[in-house]
């Protein structure tokens, strides 16, 4: 916390005023990210990002990733929009290196294992541990090398998974290029996104042959040496490319993929309705994905299916103003409070029995939930999703088409309200659900770590190829 200056024996005025002048800078500044914080959490994201744009003149790294990363949810900001605004988050945080005669990748000759690191500052995460390591310990061993860089330490149940494992919490991202290129390695993947603590300012200085930007961040980075992205053809809408400046590498399957083998769940209970008599939708992503025209949205379909309810649980929630605005916001909708179940936010095994109080997930939009769809599905509650025309907004048609639930993508407001009162009607169709969903998934890919790493190893050489013959 900034100090306010204090006029000293012989000091100029004018570097007075200078300093306390800055002083009141940093307050106002420290005032504006708070409200940016207050209002993302309330699901305001519009309002939210306004006062985040305060800081683009500090070239704050974190902030401004922050802001970038919020513009994702916002129903109101288009494609190239994001684009731009990407743009300048790399001119001011992506680095370069110093030309250095004496370095140069070793080229992949097909002979030698291929050196993929991966990049992540949440490694210890169960999201991390659902969606990433599971096809990570995939990987063909006799053919690959799986490098990893995390924040912070971890455990053998992490780093077991790879043949070199690194913290790398006190490099800049200057020593972390240096570091990546000295392990000589072929591709880099950073699975952060512009979550805290991110490396993508780092791959602006050309880290390794290949780099890839994974799972965080369902948009464009804007750094010009980030070669790819990985999406798939229901996650990336035709003619979105040309607002990244990363290639878009379409698997040809779905693009994520979550399993929960390694960890403990609930037992599986039987759809809520049959004992209480009327439907219970429910979402548990975060409160900034909840904006006002979600808000409409499930509110029409509150009203299409009586006596239904709805249960939200996330951790702006925990705020019980944050609780008392939203039940206001649905009241202007036509929506009693006594159809709302708002829940603060809890323990993960808490919210992984809580999905044996819905009959239904709801998916956000214009921002899908990642974990918040696998983790419903695997406690066999189906989710119904809104395929919008951003990457974000229509990555859950992904994961639901891979979940063998294609019938439960929408592509317009009134069909998202249509599947989901077609679905609500259907109890024989919820109980087939709640029983076979989780084997689905895999069935289907979504859940299965042996069947989706094959396409990224076959991703990984294509990729490597094409670099060999630019060198």
């Amino acid at each position: 916390m900034a100090t306010k200056p204090k006029l000293k024996p012989r000091e100029s005025i004018f570097t007075y005023f200078e300093d306390l002048g800055r002083y009141y800078e940093l307050q106002l500044l420290g005032a504006a990210l708070k409200i940016a914080e207050k209002y993302a959490d309330r699901g305001q994201v519009d309002h939210s990002i306004e006062h985040l744009n305060i800081f683009w003149g500090q070239k704050d790294h974190s902030i401004d990733s922050l802001n970038v990363q919020t513009m994702l949810k916002s129903p109101l900001i288009g494609h190239a929009q994001i684009l731009k605004a990407q743009l300048k988050w790399a001119s001011y945080h992506a680095i370069s290196m110093p030309d250095d005669d004496t370095f140069k990748f070793i080229p992949f000759d097909g002979r030698r294992k291929i050196r993929v690191a991966y990049a992540c500052c949440w490694f210890n995460s169960s999201t991390i541990r659902g969606q990433a390591l599971p096809f990570i310990a995939a990987h063909d061993r006799e053919k690959f090398s799986i490098i990893g860089y995390s924040l912070d330490l971890c455990d053998a149940s992490v780093t077991k998974y790879f043949d070199e494992f690194y913290v790398v919490k006190s490099d800049n991202d200057l020593g972390f290029a240096s570091r990546v290129r000295s392990d000589q390695i072929d591709i880099l993947i950073e699975l952060t996104g512009f979550s805290p603590y991110h490396r993508m300012g780092a791959m602006g200085a050309r880290c390794a042959p290949v780099q890839i930007s994974y799972l965080n961040h369902t948009g464009t980075s804007g750094v010009q040496n980030i070669d790819y992205v990985f999406a798939d053809f229901s996650a990336a809408p035709e003619g979105i490319d040309k607002y990244f400046t990363e290639k878009i590498y379409r698997l040809p399957n779905t693009f994520f993929c979550f399993n929960y083998d390694w960890d403990v769940f609930p037992e599986i209970g039987v759809p809520p309705h049959l004992k209480n008599g009327y439907i219970t939708f429910g979402c548990f992503g975060s409160q900034s994905k909840i904006n006002d025209a979600i808000i409409r949205i499930w509110a029409r379909l509150l009203d299409s299916v009586p006596n239904s309810k709805l249960f939200l649980r996330n951790m702006g929630l925990s705020n019980a103003e944050n609780r008392r605005f939203l039940t206001r916001r649905f009241m202007r909708w036509g929506v009693s409070a006594d159809r709302l179940r708002l829940e603060p936010g809890g323990e993960r095994e808490e919210i992984k029995a809580n999905y044996n109080e819905v009959d239904i997930s709801l998916d956000t939009w214009p921002y899908c939930g990642g974990n918040t769809i696998a983790e419903s599905q695997w406690m066999g509650v189906p989710v119904v999703t809104l395929k919008g025309d951003r990457f974000p907004a229509a990555y859950g048609s992904s994961l639901l088409k891979a979940s063998g639930c294609e019938d439960l993508i929408a592509d317009t407001v009134d069909d998202y309200i249509s599947v989901a009162t077609k679905l609500a009607k259907d109890s024989q169709r919820i109980c087939f659900f709640r029983s076979n969903l989780r084997q689905m998934m895999v069935e289907y890919g979504f859940g299965d770590p042996l069947r989706f790493v094959k396409d990224i190893e076959f991703a990984y050489v294509q990729m490597l190829k094409q670099a060999n013959q630019k060198s």
